[in-house]
């Protein structure tokens, strides 16, 4: 089910959690949304970092992900949420929602951080844009797109 490119799965969401430990305020009160947060390869090392006083959304164009997500991190870790979004896709949807008019579910100034990896790689440049005004208002406080780091 591993679909987030290669590698060791538990390493690379470990390194991850400790680059955005070194370049950002991540805390056990934390404010975090996961853009693409597909198996939880991000998800899982947070929930060591991450306590109820903070909070994990992450949102995935893939259902069976998501769904793997909810029965094995949120039935532990109620804190940590994860929403199936039906969005258009070459490679995982050929239907769906077109992501340069997706609204994000969320409110205005509810993350410290906001992650993204590797989303842009698979996005038409007003995709890109259209996500980061999406963005920019839901908080940037820790925002990076970790595609520069794998």
């Amino acid at each position: 089910m591993i679909y987030t490119g290669g590698g060791d799965f538990e390493e690379a969401g470990l390194r991850f959690v400790r680059l955005l430990e070194e370049l950002t305020h991540l805390n056990e009160k934390s404010k975090f949304l996961d853009i693409g947060s597909g198996i939880g390869r991000l998800a899982l090392p947070l929930t060591k970092v991450i306590k109820k006083e903070g909070s994990y959304d992450g949102f995935d164009v893939v259902k069976k992900g998501v769904d793997w997500c909810q029965k094995n991190i949120t039935s532990r870790f109620e804190h940590f949420n994860f929403k199936y979004i039906p969005l258009k896709n070459d490679l995982y949807n050929s239907q769906g929602d077109d992501a340069s008019t997706f609204e994000f579910p969320y409110h205005e100034n509810n993350f410290s951080h906001v992650v993204l990896m590797s989303i842009f790689t698979h996005f038409q440049k007003e995709e890109v844009q259209h996500y980061l005004k999406e963005i920019l208002p839901i908080g940037l406080m820790g925002f990076a797109s970790m595609s520069r780091f794998q």
